[in-house]
């Protein structure tokens, strides 16, 4: 039976109390100032080209250098159509907003400008110069370029030719700082191949810390190397050694405080050749709360010279500091930063700080996600218990009433739990000791898909590039395929009907779909192509042989026949702007929509299950990773990674109408055929103490002829007594005025 629930009356006057409280508080500002206008940077738009589809025009070295005003820049063009000497190609600079200086053109290809003037926005191209229909010239840049991104534009008038406009853009540093000033490049050293800085302590890395990936050419084969940076030496590996085609590869993490914001050298020595490295570091920014909608967040900028100012945090338009922050120790923080109710949705969150007199912006990593505060809780009945670190998936046999969880973490340890579902008891548990071919490794169950049918648990080893099956009655192995038949295997569906089992592969390289057949040796590859890579989660339509996916990347949906004979394939692309990072899919079979869950932009977008045509989108919280449909409630269940939250959706309104706490980093969702919802996450992941943990949320039944407080009332109740409760309180204060009156000798009409 579905469930409709609507908002208490109560309840909606509290939420409005709420919301007049937090206005009240003072507990944040939010600056009307623009939170990023600094500097005076280049914002013209290109205009749109009108050319044949054959021509190319390119700026040399356009895409990995910043020009200075008054350099010379090297011009090439193909396919450029013959031309009359009376109507010349033309050049011009930002629509142009500047000037070629005709001096200045004899340290190029001595092109002329128009008219006697000494300077002219139109630079002119004699026809002879393209007559072969390639173009190759030398001009120098004008003098008053504005720094970041600007456009140069070859214009063709109607006569004598083809009308014709093209337009290439190219950046500009007049600072010859190239450290990303108005948005133009930053120029690392070529050898410097990623900079990644870290504002906040992780598992893998302290705040403050920097690594830095290197690959440097031209140092001795087998040479032991030493690195430094400024006087500090920095700690390699005690193995590290250049390898014999002369090329050094390492990964080396910079101490805390010894590469601050800005310009530094990186020095790495064999004991003969010596290079200097040109490195470039920002400050790196960090918001807490996920940036939710009405939350109270922490934001932390590291890596930052002591007395540089934290001017902003927010979102374009937006300054959700009420003043400018230093940093002391290398670190700028501020409290208690209130996040508005309305800020933009799906907006991404960005710190600017000061130095120097010059204004960064960089990237917290986080957008505006949805609120994560609890919703309608009191309506479903919970409980939940600890199991070991590194539980992943979860699937149920519904006439067993028995529930599998699965575990892994990484090399040594990995379990598959055998559960009664109803009492919350283990009842088996298998510790995995079966080792890979190297016998580094266990071979560890990550997703899991259920046929019951056969009574079987089928898991992916997603680092053995395989899958096995296991005895739900008693957890022994049954078959494992050899290693490398599916690379990194992550969801696991089966169809009961066939036995067959779908599994997703996660490549970088290239999409697919796997299926197993027992009885055979090796899988049956359905091919996606390089744009559905990263095959995330599956969704079967036993019913219509259709099933789901999604790739992390591009981002796409498939939809695949598998009962048609070449198991035809449908695809759809999804709006990069609205989906980042989608990973989870979901069918809701009686409304024949399709729910996909987007880790990178915290929402889950619906589709027609058929047409796949968006429908609409729904903001439910940071790092949307999974999600299922339940079809004893007729909602759909998401599990939120960052956020730690269960929320579910009205599938007829597509709307919010519960959210639940599931603990940190919840990472899968599977149903019940009762309408249990169970939830598994990674809590260890976040805080080493915490135990991970397997939840079940089920909706308390909601009975139209029960009036015990079990559940909320009918409406028709709640209605009722409110009008009598009413009536009561009048009929209180009329019988208390009678009396009143009667003592004073008063007689009332009524």
């Amino acid at each position: 039976m579905k469930n409709l629930l609507a908002p208490k009356a109560h309840q909606r006057a509290l939420a409005g109390l709420m919301s007049i409280t937090v206005v009240a508080s003072g507990l944040g500002v939010v600056a009307t100032t623009p939170a990023f206008a600094t500097e005076v940077c280049a914002s013209v738009q290109a205009p749109g080209n009108i050319a044949p589809e054959d021509m190319t025009l390119t700026i040399d070295n356009a895409d990995v250098k910043n020009f200075r005003s008054g350099d010379t820049i090297h011009l090439t063009a193909s396919g450029v159509a013959p031309r009359s000497a009376e109507n010349p190609l033309v050049i011009k600079i930002n629509k142009g907003a500047n000037n070629w200086v005709r001096a200045d053109q004899a340290q190029g290809s001595n092109l002329e400008i128009s008219g006697t003037e000494t300077e002219s926005p139109n630079l002119i191209v004699p026809s002879d110069l393209f007559a072969n229909g390639e173009l190759d010239i030398h001009v120098v840049l004008p003098q008053d370029l504005p720094n970041g991104q600007n456009f140069l534009t070859v214009l063709g008038g109607g006569q004598g030719g083809e009308r014709l406009s093209y337009s290439v853009p190219f950046f500009v540093d007049n600072t010859a700082a190239d450290d990303g000033l108005c948005g133009t490049l930053t120029i690392q050293s070529p050898e410097i191949k990623s900079v990644t800085g870290y504002a906040t302590d992780s598992r893998r890395a302290k705040a403050g810390e920097i690594r830095v990936s290197l690959v440097v050419e031209g140092m001795m084969a087998g040479a032991t190397p030493t690195m430094s940076i400024g006087t500090q030496a920095l700690t390699l590996p005690d193995d590290l050694v250049v390898d014999p085609a002369g090329v050094l590869k390492t990964t080396v993490t910079l101490p805390v405080g010894s590469a601050l914001a800005g310009a530094h050298m990186l020095t790495v020595s064999d004991g003969t050749t010596t290079k200097e490295l040109r490195l470039l570091t920002t400050g790196y920014a960090m918001i807490s709360e996920n940036a939710a909608q009405g939350s109270q967040a922490t934001v932390r900028v590291v890596n930052l010279p002591d007395g540089t100012e934290l001017t902003s945090v927010g979102v374009e338009g937006q300054n959700w500091l009420s003043a400018p922050v230093s940093a002391v120790g290398g670190i700028a923080e501020q409290t208690g930063v209130m996040v508005p109710a309305d800020a933009p949705f799906r907006e991404k969150v960005r710190a600017t700080y000061s130095i120097a007199g010059r204004d960064y912006t960089v990237d917290t990593g986080e957008r505006v996600n949805a609120p994560r505060d609890l919703i309608a809780t009191e309506l479903y009945d919970s409980q939940s218990m600890e199991l070991g670190k590194g539980l992943y998936q979860s699937a149920i046999n519904d006439k067993t009433g028995k529930l599998f969880v699965t575990r892994a973490n990484r090399r040594e340890d990995s379990s598959i739990y055998k559960i009664d579902a109803k009492t919350f008891t283990i009842e088996q548990t298998l510790d995995i000791q079966d080792r890979d071919s190297t016998g580094e490794s266990v071979r560890g169950a990550f997703g899991v898909g259920l046929d019951n049918e056969r009574g079987l648990v089928w898991v992916s080893n997603t680092l053995q590039d395989t899958v096995s099956v296991y005895r739900q009655s008693d957890l022994s192995l049954v078959k494992t395929w050899s290693e490398g038949s599916t690379a990194h295997p992550r969801d696991v569906v089966i169809d009961e009907k066939t036995g067959l089992a779908y599994v997703s592969m996660v490549s970088r390289a290239t999409g697919a779909v796997h299926i197993y057949d027992l009885e055979a040796d090796a899988p049956v590859a359905i091919d996606l192509g390089p744009d559905f890579a990263i095959t995330m989660s599956l969704a079967l339509n036993a019913d219509k042989g259709l099933l789901y996916t999604t790739s992390r990347v591009n981002p796409n949906i498939a939809k695949i026949d598998i009962a048609s004979a070449n198991k035809q394939v449908t695809t759809k692309s999804m709006d990069s702007d609205l989906v980042e990072s989608a990973s989870g899919v979901a069918l809701d079979p009686v409304n024949n929509k399709l729910y996909i869950t987007a880790q990178g932009t915290g929402n889950t977008v619906v589709f027609d299950a058929d047409t796949m045509d968006f429908i609409t989108e729904i903001p439910t919280g940071a790092s949307a990773l999974n999600a299922r449909y339940n079809p004893s409630d007729g909602r759909i269940y998401v599990a939120h990674r960052k956020a730690g939250t269960v929320v579910a959706i009205d599938t007829e309104t597509d709307t919010v109408v519960a959210r639940l706490d599931a603990g940190m980093n919840t990472n899968h969702i599977s149903v019940g055929a009762d309408g249990t919802v169970y939830a598994v996450n990674k809590a260890s992941q976040a805080d080493p103490e915490a135990k991970d943990r397997l939840f079940a949320f089920k909706l308390k039944e909601q009975r139209g002829d029960d009036m015990s407080s079990s559940g909320p009332l009918p409406m028709w109740a709640t209605v009722l007594i409110s009008i009598t409760s009413i009536l009561g309180i009048f009929g209180l204060i009329i019988g208390g005025l009678r009396n009143l009156a009667m003592q004073f000798g008063i007689r009332l009409p009524f």
